[in-house]
């Protein structure tokens, strides 16, 4: 096989292991939910958590606490949110994703992300929730983070519900693993109002130079055959 259609072959087979959210149970569907509208705690599959955090039942929302199928959320919210959970005055869950297999890409061309989740709270209180994304290297080491949320009150015009946040970079050098918290802080009353849901994060990979040489060769070369074949190309008969 020819170095071009081995860079070519090699490409194609790394750029499968994009392009997915890689976090593992972002919807909390996996596992039950609280009971009792966040008192019991029930464990959460993928997710590591302190404290009272725990999920929530879109259906088993009060007037006083949780977020109501109607309130403003993701379209595909399933059944399940991730909440702080009562009366905890800060709570956490976390999960860390192994990615040394994309160690060539991230210390080559570079790797992008979008980091993205729908984070919210209840009226008027302030209790912020925030997703982060923690990149590790060789022995735990922290290179960076990047974040969403909270979402204020002023933000959210006071009303209940989640609302959708993104933001997105380039993976740091030497990253082989990413830790993934959700936080929630309680600031008002004795629930813990932080409420997310559909965490995400996809890479993708940036083309390397020999790639995207071989890609526009191979267009000029297509455009030069066909521009040859319209020249060769015999008169019709009329």
């Amino acid at each position: 096989m020819s170095g071009a259609l081995l860079l070519a072959s090699r490409e194609n087979a790394l750029a499968q292991s994009f392009g997915w959210n890689i976090i593992r149970n972002p919807d909390a569907e996996s596992g039950p939910a609280s009971p009792d509208v966040g008192q019991t705690l029930v464990s959460i599959p993928n997710w590591t958590t302190t404290d009272r955090f725990t999920v929530l039942s879109y259906a088993s929302a009060l007037p006083t606490f949780g977020i109501h199928p109607s309130d403003p959320g993701p379209a595909d919210r399933g059944n399940n949110l991730f909440t702080g959970g009562t009366p905890s005055a800060f709570s956490t869950a976390s999960q860390t994703v192994d990615v040394s297999s994309w160690s060539s890409a991230i210390n080559g061309p570079g790797v992008n992300y979008e980091l993205s989740g729908w984070i919210g709270g209840w009226q008027g209180d302030s209790d912020p929730a925030v997703l982060e994304a923690q990149f590790l290297g060789f022995g735990g080491a922290n290179l960076g983070s990047a974040s969403i949320g909270p979402v204020s009150v002023s933000e959210r015009l006071g009303q209940t519900g989640l609302f959708f946040r993104s933001t997105d970079g380039v993976m740091p050098v030497g990253t082989l693993q990413v830790n993934f918290l959700m936080s929630m802080t309680r600031l008002n009353g004795t629930d813990n109002d932080g409420y997310a849901d559909n965490p995400s994060f996809v890479a993708t990979a940036v083309p390397e130079p020999e790639s995207m040489a071989i890609v526009a060769g191979m267009g000029i070369l297509g455009f030069a055959l066909w521009r040859r074949a319209r020249l060769h190309r015999k008169p019709e008969v009329v």
